[in-house]
């Protein structure tokens, strides 16, 4: 009872978030809305993180249950991905090394930041 309790407050965000988007246009997704006000209803404290713990810990535990429609996808469009295959691998390889170096970085970043506020208060 308390995961269903917990898939409607996801399911009435994400619904308020469609909502949002069908009426004002904009050009961001309903689903990506609903995620910015999940984000802003439990940074105010307006949703407790633990009256979700349960989905969300039922959810990471089951993670790889959502990449199925993905990989059936890509199985059943393997004759399209063959013809551009390699534009496909340049695309693949490239994203990932910005993805790293992009992630890298940003925590460098934030580690030289807290390093250095951790010696401002010495």
């Amino acid at each position: 009872m308390k995961l269903l309790r917990q898939i409607l407050i996801i399911l009435v965000i994400f619904y308020v978030g469609q909502a949002i988007q069908l009426t004002t246009h904009i050009p961001i997704p309903g689903s990506v809305i609903g995620m910015i006000l999940l984000f802003l209803l439990l940074s105010f404290h307006v949703i407790s993180i633990d009256s979700l713990k349960e989905l969300s810990d039922f959810c990471l535990s089951n993670l790889a249950f959502f990449f199925v429609p993905i990989i059936v996808s890509v199985v059943t469009a393997k004759d399209k991905i063959l013809h551009i295959a390699p534009q496909f691998l340049a695309t693949v390889v490239l994203s990932t090394a910005f993805v790293m170096v992009a992630t890298g970085l940003a925590a460098q970043f934030l580690l030289r930041r807290r390093e250095a506020k951790s010696n401002e208060r010495l």
